[in-house]
């Protein structure tokens, strides 16, 4: 009896213990065939009219209009203030106080309507990738904090044409986004790169489908970066050769990005 209670839990463990292999080797073979991550160029164009909170300067006032991402600020749309920029306490804490492309300019005399445009870039110039992202608005009209809005779109390869409700200080409210035409590198699969050999001991080839610019990264699965460098392919099926000799065994994620999109292939480093 008691040898057939050993035998059952013995079993059990094992059973348990090739499930969970299992189960580890699946989630790592599922990333040779994660989505490209898309960065679609375009346009935004957000309209909004302000009105009194009855500050202590009113009508006078100071505004900004800044855009973040769930990481938090990309980019400052507009600023009108000076002096009294202090005073947007909510834009100065996102922001650092980044005006970089921003448009600017001195206080506001009277209440109006905006038009804003936005280019889908940060301010490095670099396009953001697709996702979600939410324009904030802040003035005030005396010397603490005044009224904020947001307001949340889809950055992506669809129009997006949003009207949102009025609201007490914020009126006429319009959020357009208009992509570009999305270049057919997007469309290209995963399988259209070759990484060999692979698993890999010296050195790594990698074949690009077709030319133009690209970054590669191989960096290992906790998110470590080992290598990082660009590359132009004037040539389609080109080949770029890194050298893996001095790195570890084991496994890691090798990202090619182009301007539109991100592929991520894992290779195996003996």
């Amino acid at each position: 009896m008691m040898k057939n209670i050993i035998l059952f839990l013995f079993g059990m463990i094992c059973l348990l213990g090739f499930s969970n292999f299992g189960t580890s080797d699946q989630m790592v073979d599922k990333l040779d065939y994660a989505p490209p991550v898309l960065y679609t160029a375009g346009s935004l164009t957000f309209q909004v009219r302000t009105v009194t909170a009855n500050g202590s300067y009113a009508p006078r006032h100071v505004l900004a209009v800044w855009i973040e991402d769930a990481n938090g600020f990309v980019i400052t749309n507009l600023l009108r203030a000076q002096t009294r920029k202090q005073y947007l306490y909510t834009w100065k804490a996102a922001t650092n106080q980044n005006v970089v492309d921003a448009i600017t300019g001195a206080t506001i005399s009277s209440h109006q309507s905006h038009t804003i445009n936005w280019n889908g870039k940060d301010v490095t110039g670099s396009i953001v990738p697709d996702g979600d992202y939410t324009i904030r608005v802040e003035f005030t009209e005396k010397h603490g904090q005044g009224p904020l809005a947001s307001f949340t779109f889809t950055k992506g390869t669809s129009m997006v044409h949003l009207t949102p409700a009025d609201q007490t200080n914020y009126k006429d409210i319009v959020v357009d986004w208009a992509p570009e035409t999305v270049s057919s590198t997007a469309d290209i699969s995963l399988n259209d790169f070759s990484v060999f050999p692979n698993p890999a001991k010296e050195f790594v080839d990698i074949e690009v489908p077709f030319k133009g610019n690209f970054k590669m990264q191989l960096t290992s699965i906790s998110g470590q970066v080992f290598e990082e460098n660009s590359f132009y392919s004037q040539l389609e099926n080109s080949k770029h050769q890194i050298d893996v000799s001095q790195l570890p065994a084991g496994l890691y994620l090798l990202s090619i990005r182009t301007e539109k999109a991100v592929w991520v292939k894992k290779l195996v480093v003996q």
